[in-house]
């Protein structure tokens, strides 16, 4: 019982620093909405925020917790293709993140702390070469972005000296 009542004080008090003042709204020039967010009591942004191209397509959305991004950030194409996705933990970068070009995953990897860590894998993309490794980074698991060791490919799939 003890533990109910301190999950809803702490619960009650998160949900009203939290709480959502207003909802701003911007627009291109040609009145075409550029972006829209929330602001909370505290006059940070708060829940989710979407960016759009001024073709009307969305441009970005991700989500911010009192004032920092926090969440699955998503960025598109002005054609409306995923570009780009990664996760934001209280406003550093943390988790996977993948690139892609068109259909395809360019660039994939993971952060800790705002740091990359483990393997990163990029690729080629080319009519002939549809996923051919172009490189491969490792780096320490620690979080410290620390690269241990580098290897290039050509787009013939021949190991090169990386830039």
């Amino acid at each position: 019982m003890k533990y109910l009542f301190v999950f809803l004080v702490l619960g009650l008090a998160s949900s009203v620093i939290g709480q959502i003042r207003k909802k701003e709204h911007h627009y291109h020039d040609n009145r075409q909405l550029a972006y829209e967010y929330s602001i909370n009591e505290a006059g940070q942004r708060d829940g989710e925020q979407r960016d759009w191209h001024e073709n009307g397509w969305l441009e970005k959305e991700y989500n911010f917790w009192l004032g920092k991004a926090h969440g699955l950030y998503r960025e598109y194409n002005s054609d409306g293709s995923l570009w780009e996705e990664k996760t934001y933990n209280y406003g550093g970068l943390e988790g996977w993140y993948y690139k892609y070009d068109g259909d395809n995953i360019s660039i994939t990897g993971e952060y800790k702390a705002g740091k990359k860590i483990g393997i990163w894998r990029y690729y080629h993309y080319t009519v002939v070469n549809k996923g051919q490794k172009s490189k491969k980074e490792v780096y320490t698991e620690t979080g410290d972005g620390v690269l241990i060791s580098k290897k290039c490919w050509d787009k013939d799939g021949t190991v090169i000296t990386c830039p």
